[in-house]
């Protein structure tokens, strides 16, 4: 179960470096939101949004803080934009029995399935202030 946590560590790194690399930046997309479970704050769970087709990024990543909060800039290449539909999925790995090599998926597993999350967002050029990710644990 240490590959979703280094998969994930790795689309983080990447998303931070295709951020600050590059110059110009008249299409920057400035993305916040919140994710919450049952109704909660979900600190320090890992976001990844899927471009569904034709944006210049096709990924952006992030992270919750302690509030369940994020932002997430999405810097494309001059002239391109990163404007469009994107498919989210949200996880969350803790660690089971007190040692990294033992780690469980807190997060239900719809919601980390890029095929199978009802999760869908469209982001425009500019600031994107999403309505609240609302993760259920149960149907």
């Amino acid at each position: 179960m240490v590959r979703p946590l280094v998969l994930t560590r790795i689309f983080l790194i990447l998303a931070v470096v295709g951020a600050v690399g590059g110059c110009g930046g008249e299409n920057i997309s400035v993305i916040k939101g919140k994710v919450e479970l049952d109704g909660a704050p979900l600190p320090e769970a890992q976001i990844q949004m899927i471009a569904s087709g034709g944006q210049d990024v096709p990924m952006l990543a992030g992270a919750t803080d302690a509030a369940g909060q994020f932002t997430i800039n999405a810097k494309p290449r001059p002239g391109k934009s990163s404007a469009g539909a994107y498919t989210v999925v949200v996880s969350k790995l803790r660690v089971k029995k007190g040692t990294i090599m033992d780690m469980e998926e807190i997060v239900p597993l719809l919601y980390t399935d890029r095929t199978k999350t009802p999760l869908k967002v469209e982001i425009k050029d500019g600031d994107n202030n999403l309505p609240p990710l609302q993760l259920k644990s149960k149907d």
